[in-house]
């Protein structure tokens, strides 16, 4: 365990921990907990209303940051908001852990504190380490190993780095998986004061990766993630001196028996286990859905499924009733099993909701808007390489959809991952 602060320097730091963990930490804790999760969530709001506040009122700048261009496809980077938070959250530790020393000019050794701080530090970073291990294994983060439609309607040149990065993890089941386990095995770790050192270690090399990451690919979680590094590297820095003796082969100096924070021994070690347990089960629910991501090999595409550039004839293009959806300015189209993503000639993307009867060779169109009417199409193959598509009302207007071959969808690893 952490032993107290020698003098007024270590002391003003752990001070500036304690307060800073209160005010960023702690609400992700409680909001892991049955029964006061919106108590973090609230407090979670409340801190960006007060982000919202100082952009405004004390910086004078927008609110929200420029909209990005359309090709972009998402948001850049962290939020000004969240950034402006986390330096306001940094300033109040500060200042206050100054006048908290300044003003306590006695003994500063205060070791059941200091164990409460590391407790809590480890079980908060314990837990959202989990939900992130998890969310690969099973797997949710990266789009559960599947490339989105959407991002098939644009060239490569025109994703955003944070989409090129979700491609390259998401395509290869088996890495995901390690990166995932390293995490939860950290975690676990962590949630032990006898391993918290070595769970600390290995995730400090994890997220030291996933920190370059975020920031090399601008991948919108920079500061959650550098604070996560700072968790880990936290928890870590207990042991130091023993660490430094351990690397420069001098004896190891013995670890001090730690304060008792509950009643007794036994009842602590319980509430450590059922705290474990539960932080270790409850990212479940949330990625129940995505169980079956667990599969070797991936769902297999209809026939008609694919990524389609439009080639429309010319002698019916000008006959394009109103009441299809506005395939004049189709420029590429991706089916699935399930829905429909176009891309226009404005570069705008519409997405439909898609439903086939082979037997009587349809394929139905549903848009998002509830009022908007449900268009049919006869759809047919002439060859492999092209789909036909025709109005139901209209036969002599077609459209015409040539495939394009998409290598990536179709590369398998030779043990079928």
């Amino acid at each position: 365990m952490r032993e107290a602060p020698r003098n007024r320097w270590s002391t003003w730091a752990l001070r500036a921990c304690l307060i800073y963990y209160l005010l960023y930490g702690l609400p992700h804790l409680l909001s892991m907990l049955p029964g006061v999760s919106g108590v973090g969530e609230w407090w979670g709001t409340l801190l960006d209303g007060v982000a919202h506040w100082m952009i405004i009122a004390v910086l004078g700048l927008p609110e929200h940051s420029p909209t990005p261009p359309a090709w972009y496809l998402d948001h850049r980077g962290d939020s000004l908001a969240e950034l402006v938070g986390c330096v306001a959250t940094v300033t109040i530790a500060l200042i206050a852990s100054t006048a908290w020393t300044a003003m306590r000019t006695g003994n500063t050794r205060d070791e059941r504190r200091y164990a409460w701080l590391d407790a809590l530090v480890r079980f908060t970073f314990a837990g959202i380490m989990l939900s992130y291990g998890w969310a690969k294994i099973l797997p949710q983060q990266f789009n559960g190993g599947q490339v989105p439609p959407s991002w098939l309607l644009w060239r490569v040149g025109d994703l955003s780095p944070q989409h090129l990065l979700w491609i390259l993890m998401g395509f290869s089941r088996p890495y995901a998986i390690f990166s995932g386990a390293a995490e939860m095995v950290g975690a676990l770790l962590v949630c032990s004061r006898r391993t918290a050192t070595l769970g600390a270690l290995l995730s400090t090399g994890v997220l030291s990766n996933v920190v370059m990451m975020n920031m090399a690919y601008d991948v919108p979680v920079k500061v959650f993630a550098a604070n996560l590094l700072l968790m880990a590297i936290f928890i870590a820095a207990r042991d130091a001196d023993r660490l430094k003796a351990f690397v420069l082969g001098r004896p190891v100096p013995a670890v001090p028996p730690p304060p008792r924070l509950v009643g007794s021994k036994r009842l602590g070690r319980v509430a450590a286990v059922g705290l474990t347990f539960w932080l270790l089960i409850r990212p479940l629910p949330d990625v129940a859905d995505n169980i079956g991501g667990l599969r070797l090999g991936r769902r297999p595409s209809p026939a008609y499924g694919g990524v389609f550039e439009v080639q429309q004839p010319e002698d019916v293009s000008k006959s394009t009733p109103s009441n299809w959806p506005p395939a004049a300015n189709w420029r590429r189209v991706v089916l699935t099993g399930r829905s429909a993503v176009v891309r226009t000639d404005t570069d705008s993307e519409m997405i439909y909701r898609l439903a086939a009867d082979s037997g009587t060779g349809r394929l139905t169109f549903t848009g998002p808007d509830p009022n908007e009417k449900t268009v049919s199409f006869r759809y047919s193959m002439p060859d492999p390489a092209h789909l036909l598509l025709v109005p139901k009302e209209q036969d002599t207007v077609r459209l015409l959809l040539r495939r394009t071959d998409m290598t990536l969808l179709r590369w398998r690893h030779f043990w079928r991952w």
